[in-house]
């Protein structure tokens, strides 16, 4: 979602003050900081919380039975607030993003069926140190390049082990 101010400068105002871009400026959000920021997401913004996506009608003090599914839905931010970029927006919006995004899940669903991933414990650590560490390495050690991604991938070594 790359924007230019083409061959004009253009005014911007932000929280009362002004700016003015100048002519051939390229303007590139930065997806890392917009899918991290805690005003969107929470305190724990960095947290692998999938909850925070997902709306279920019932309360955990509700008990459910079969009569009495709770029904479950992802959050939909309104079009003009919304946080969640990953395949760009508005008229140039991915073509693919509804395959990319059933895909996805479908690939997740048959490998977690079997499998789970979880740090590789290194000298003297448990596992909740090592997930602490991978943590830390996920917090300070990634960075814009094409896309946002590990600096050290090598680093954050994950055990792939067949469930019981």
């Amino acid at each position: 979602m790359v924007k230019t101010t083409g061959p004009q400068s253009q005014s911007l105002k932000i929280n009362e003050k002004s700016y003015t871009l100048p002519s051939h400026t390229m303007i590139i959000p930065s997806y890392s900081a917009l899918h991290t920021h805690p005003r969107h997401w929470g305190s724990n913004s960095l947290d692998w919380e999938p909850s925070r996506w997902i709306i279920s009608n019932s309360s955990p003090d509700t008990p459910t039975t079969s009569d009495a599914l709770a029904v479950e839905s992802f959050l939909q931010f309104p079009k003009a607030a919304n946080p969640f970029i990953a395949w760009s927006g508005g008229e140039r919006v991915c073509p693919g993003r509804k395959f990319s995004q059933v895909e996805f899940v479908g690939v997740l669903v048959g490998l977690f069926r079997e499998y789970r991933i979880r740090p590789t414990r290194l000298d003297g650590e448990d596992d909740e140190v090592a997930r602490q560490r991978l943590k830390t390495l996920i917090q300070k050690e990634t960075g814009m390049k094409l896309l946002l991604q590990l600096m050290h991938p090598e680093r954050a070594v994950l055990t792939v082990e067949k469930r019981i």
